[in-house]
């Protein structure tokens, strides 16, 4: 009996203890649990540099249709379609008929006009009929220079001929282009400088504030998938649009 009760009275004397231990260690990790890690970091100014995808239309940095100042039949085209010509280069010569009357009527008044000089020193003739022989010889010399310098067409600038209007052999009139795109002028061919090339696009008003001219821009070409052209803002037109509400800013890209 006594020994039984002794076995009791110790094993009740443990039990306080180990749930007292229990007790004890999820007291702690309940504890430790609710511990919260907070850290700062410094505030920082950076740039803002917002980035604006549009879409463009890729022009010539120039563009012209050549032509005479009067019609006449096309005698020589020195250059075919795609060749690159530098400025002052001929490239149509146009027949001399033009030329050949307004040189033979040259001809003609300045000798008239030559005489009538003389006449007047000696006061022979009159000034009024001196003054008039002279605005014919002025009118007459205005006339030929014209027909020189329109029978042969030369390149304004260095380009590319991209299209003839009108062919070797044929009569040239005034014929005037309409197509989309281009200049709505008369000529015999259409001369482009392609070095360097200008894209124009359509920025919205309220983008504006973000653009200026010397902006850098990356220009990507449907045509050549892949490649990345760098350019720069040229030109930022000073209007708006009425229907769109954008204005019109052109990208020039270096070759």
């Amino acid at each position: 009996m006594k020994r039984s009760r002794v076995k009791m009275l110790f094993l009740a004397s443990l039990l306080p203890l180990l749930f007292g231990g229990c007790s004890d260690v999820k007291t702690e990790d309940v504890e430790e649990s609710s511990v919260i890690v907070v850290s700062t970091q410094l505030a920082t100014e950076i740039p803002y540099s917002p980035v604006l995808s549009l879409s463009g239309t890729v022009f010539a940095n120039r563009e012209a249709n050549l032509g005479a100042g009067f019609p006449g039949r096309i005698e020589k085209i020195y250059y075919s379609e795609g060749k690159k010509v530098a400025k002052g280069d001929v490239l149509v010569e146009m027949s001399g008929e033009m030329l050949a009357q307004a040189e033979a009527e040259y001809l003609t008044i300045k000798k008239d006009f030559e005489r009538v000089s003389r006449l007047v020193q000696n006061g022979s003739v009159s000034s009024q009929e001196y003054d008039h022989v002279k605005a014919r010889f002025e009118a007459t010399t205005a006339k030929y220079e014209l027909a020189r310098k329109n029978t042969q067409i030369r390149a304004p600038f260095s380009g590319v001929i991209v299209d003839y209007l009108a062919h070797e052999g044929e009569n040239y009139f005034l014929n005037f282009n309409i197509e989309p795109g281009y200049s709505n002028t008369s000529g015999i061919l259409r001369l482009m400088q392609l070095d360097p090339v200008k894209v124009k696009v359509e920025i919205n008003e309220k983008d504006l504030c973000n653009v200026s001219e010397g902006l850098v821009a990356d220009i990507c070409v449907d045509a050549l998938p892949g490649e990345v052209f760098s350019g720069k803002i040229t030109l930022i037109k000073p209007y708006l649009s009425i229907r769109s509400r954008a204005a019109t800013a052109e990208i020039t890209i270096p070759q």
